[in-house]
């Protein structure tokens, strides 16, 4: 007598059944559906063909219907791939299948860009950001939590959106919602055009012309890109203007930064306004990197820092006067390591995120800044600006431009340097009544 229960012996009559008919023949189908999902008790049948295995939800109660709806589903397969059976039988799959998702397009990109490793990971932050944006994902406190994974699931979620779903139209909204959200305060307003226009270079760097070609042929891209037709907001007035005197902040600065922390937020401070260093570049300066005999600092490459880009890493001039007490420093403190702003913190070659290694004496020379009413939003960066704008009233625009170290003079013009010169047309004599000088003034020219 048999062992077997009554299911597993009808599930054998059921199989043997099968064997007598063909894949082609509904009949075979019937014992290869099944109910997935028990709660909904609707049919699917599992499919393998080739290397791949999907389920297929048959949408139906039916016994019957369900093994006509397996066998076209086989069938279509036998005689068009998965792609035209997927487009007919599961068009949800179909579409993943043909759209990339963000973490694809992301990770294509970073293979294939020649952008410095910080560029091209600043461009992929942003683009998750506007995607995030668009689609409503959370972006709360845990997103910035490196250490116990929210990052990593926030950016999980952000990877899983499907390319297709970031239109045009809605990169569009993005970017009137962003500003929308800003404009109670003109000055808050204006800077969330500058800020949304550069969102979307970024974004749009991500499918740079030079890049594109390869990047189709490991992905299909939709033919209109997300954010290639859309249209920036006319270039705002970001031109510096001083808020402060230099003039007055330098005397406090050298009568009150000496002697405090081994002079290091003095050093701090002389380098940017002097030389028009920026913050990084002077965070991992070292004593090799300065020539006094020459009255130079070589800005090139060292194992600890990568210039901004070729012209950022060119010689700088400085004034005697600096190179000389910059040696008196050299003399003083070589002892304490190869870098000329001291921190027992090592600088990291392959940190996520921009890291100062004195961040300390950074941040104290940012508050006595602000006390000297530095307000700007970056004060140390403020004293690059107010350098620059120094040399372009001596020298000119293109002096400027190479003390900056711009790749473009256009960035100078348009972003850092102010015209401090007054410019008036001297018509106020004749509502003071003195003619007489206004006539004086046209005769010397």
């Amino acid at each position: 007598m048999s062992n077997q229960s009554g299911s597993e012996q009808d599930k054998k009559n059921c199989t043997k059944t099968a064997l007598n008919y063909a894949k082609s023949d509904e009949r075979y189908w019937q014992t290869r559906i099944m109910f997935w999902n028990k709660s909904d008790k609707l049919y699917s049948v599992r499919m393998q063909h080739g290397k791949r295995t999907e389920i297929f939800k048959l949408h139906t109660a039916n016994k019957k219907e369900a093994s006509k709806k397996a066998r076209d589903i086989f069938l279509s397969l036998k005689a068009n791939d998965w792609d035209a059976t997927l487009e007919d039988f599961k068009p949800k799959v179909a579409e993943k299948t043909h759209s990339p998702t963000t973490g694809d397009v992301i990770r294509v990109y970073l293979e294939l860009t020649e952008a410095s490793k910080k560029t091209a990971e600043n461009y992929v932050r942003v683009f998750r950001s506007v995607v995030a944006d668009i689609t409503g994902i959370s972006g709360d406190k845990s997103r910035f939590d490196y250490v116990n994974g929210g990052n990593e699931k926030w950016k999980s979620k952000v990877d899983s959106v499907l390319l297709s779903e970031i239109t045009q139209t809605k990169v569009q909204k993005w970017k009137v919602s962003y500003v929308k959200e800003r404009s109670d305060d003109p000055v808050k307003e204006s800077s969330a055009m500058e800020s949304a226009n550069s969102y979307i270079r970024y974004c749009r760097s991500i499918f740079k012309p030079d890049i594109l070609p390869h990047m189709q042929k490991e992905l299909t891209l939709p033919e209109d890109l997300p954010f290639s037709a859309v249209t920036l907001y006319s270039r705002q007035n970001t031109k510096y203007a001083s808020t402060f005197d230099i003039m007055e902040v330098m005397q406090k600065a050298k009568e009150e930064l000496p002697n405090i922390e081994q002079d290091q937020q003095w050093l701090i401070f002389v380098l940017a306004v002097s030389s028009g260093m920026r913050r990084n570049e002077i965070d991992k300066l070292t004593w090799r990197q300065i020539n006094f005999n020459k009255n130079q600092i070589d800005l090139g490459t060292t194992k600890y820092f990568k210039p901004k880009s070729e012209n950022s890493g060119t010689d700088v001039d400085i004034d005697p006067e600096l190179s000389t007490l910059l040696r008196g420093y050299h003399a003083k403190y070589k002892h304490a390591g190869e870098f000329v702003i001291q921190s027992d913190i090592k600088p990291l070659l392959k940190a996520k995120v921009s890291q100062y290694r004195a961040n300390r004496h950074h941040q104290a020379l940012i508050t006595w800044l602000r006390k000297q009413g530095v307000d700007a939003r970056k004060p140390i960066h403020t004293l690059r600006k107010e350098a620059g704008s120094e040399v372009c009233k001596r020298y000119g625009l293109h002096a400027a431009s190479t003390f900056l170290r711009h790749a473009d003079i256009q960035v100078t013009s348009a972003h850092y340097v102010e015209n401090k010169e007054t410019i008036r047309s001297g018509f106020g004599a004749i509502l003071a009544g003195n003619v007489e000088d206004i006539e004086q003034g046209r005769k010397a020219q």
